[in-house]
C-alpha cells in the first residue's frame, strides 16, 4: 500500500511517502511565503507514485489551498482520506488531557 502522509503546520508542510509501511521519501517545505512552490515540490516528489490513501494532520487555522489540491484526486477516485484538524470530537479513544482544546492534531494523530 502506498500512503501519502502530510503534517500541515502554520508555516511548513512535512510530506512523507510510505510504500508497504516503509518510509521511502520525506521532505519539509514552506507554504507560507509561496504556496505554489510547496505544491510544485510535492508534485515533483510524488510524480512516479500511485497512492492508495492520503493522511493529513492539519494544525493550521484554515484549510490550505495546497491541501485542497492534494485531496482532489483521492476524492475523485474514492480512495481513503484520513484527515485530522486541531481539536476533534468523536475520537475512538478517551482524552485524559486537561485542556483538550489546546491539543494539536499532530498529537491526536500519533495516538490514533
Amino acid at each position: 500500500m502506498n500512503l501519502l502522509a502530510i503534517d500541515a503546520g502554520n508555516t511548513r508542510l512535512k510530506v512523507a511517502i510510505y510504500q508497504d509501511e516503509k518510509l521511502e521519501a520525506y521532505l519539509t517545505v514552506s507554504h507560507k511565503e509561496d504556496p505554489n512552490i510547496a505544491r510544485y515540490t510535492i508534485d515533483h516528489l510524488c510524480r512516479d507514485v500511485v497512492f492508495d490513501a492520503l493522511g493529513i494532520v492539519n494544525v493550521a487555522q484554515q484549510e490550505l489551498p495546497v491541501l485542497v489540491d492534494l485531496k482532489f484526486p483521492f476524492q475523485k477516485s474514492g480512495k481513503p482520506i484520513l484527515e485530522i484538524h486541531g481539536f476533534m470530537t468523536g475520537l475512538p479513544f478517551q482524552l485524559g488531557y486537561h485542556t483538550p482544546e489546546t491539543l494539536g492534531a499532530d498529537r491526536l494523530a500519533a495516538v490514533a
